[in-house]
C-alpha cells in the first residue's frame, strides 16, 4: 500500500489556483529535500507477488496516506470478496495503532508497516520486529508497489496530465491502470507453462 504524486495541469499560484480542486503535497525526496508539488495524489493497494493493482484512490496532493488506507482495504474486500491478506505492508506514512489493529480484526492480517520515528511509545513497541531478519524480508516486498508506480508515471501516462478537476483526473489514473493490468494480464498469458 502506498502513494504516489502527480502534478495536475494547473497553475498553483497562492492567489489563484486554475484548479481548485487539487493540492499541495510535500515529499522528502531521495536527496533527503522537501519536493513540493501541486496535484494530485493516487493511493494503491497492489498485490507484492503479481504486482497488479487491487484498489486505487485519487485525491488532491495534500491529502495523507493514512487517510485512505481502510479506504483501499475495504474497497478491495468489496471489490473481491475472497480479499483475505496475510500480510499488509505500508511505509512509515501508514504508522499508526488505529491502522494496525483494524488490519488485525477486519482482514486478519498481519501489520508490516514501518513505524515512523514520531510515534515514540510505538517505536519502542515494535523496535524489536522491525529488526527481526524476516520483519525485514516481507518488508522489503514492499518495493513491488513502487515498481507499479513507476511503470504508471513512466510507461502509462499517469504524469503527463492534461486535464482538470477531480472526476477527470481521476478517470484518466483509471485509464492508466487498466492499460497496466491489460499488458500485465496480456504477459502473463504469453508464457508457456511449465510441464
Amino acid at each position: 500500500m502506498d502513494s504516489t504524486t502527480f502534478k495536475a495541469w494547473a497553475n498553483g499560484a497562492k492567489n489563484f489556483k486554475v484548479d481548485p480542486q487539487a493540492g499541495w503535497s510535500v515529499k522528502k525526496g531521495t536527496q533527503g529535500k522537501q519536493e513540493f508539488t501541486f496535484g494530485w495524489k493516487l493511493h494503491l493497494l497492489v498485490d507484492a507477488e503479481s504486482e497488479l493493482p487491487i484498489s486505487a484512490n485519487v485525491t488532491a496532493g495534500n491529502v495523507h496516506d493514512s487517510q485512505r488506507a481502510t479506504n483501499l482495504l475495504s474497497e478491495a474486500r468489496f471489490t473481491y470478496r475472497r480479499f483475505k491478506p496475510r500480510y499488509v505492508i505500508g511505509d512509515k506514512g501508514y504508522s499508526g495503532r488505529k491502522l494496525a489493529r483494524d488490519i488485525r480484526e477486519h482482514y486478519h492480517a498481519v501489520p508490516i508497516i514501518q513505524t515512523n520515528p514520531a510515534h515514540k511509545k510505538l517505536m519502542a513497541k515494535n523496535s524489536a520486529a522491525e529488526a527481526s531478519v524476516g520483519w525485514k524480508a516481507l518488508y522489503r516486498q514492499r518495493t513491488a508497489i513502487e515498481r507499479v508506480n513507476s511503470r504508471l508515471k513512466g510507461q502509462h501516462s499517469l504524469n503527463r496530465l492534461t486535464l482538470r478537476r477531480r472526476m477527470k483526473v481521476t478517470a484518466h489514473a483509471y485509464l492508466s491502470l487498466i492499460a497496466l493490468q491489460v499488458l500485465a494480464i496480456g504477459s502473463l498469458s504469453d508464457r508457456k507453462p511449465i510441464l
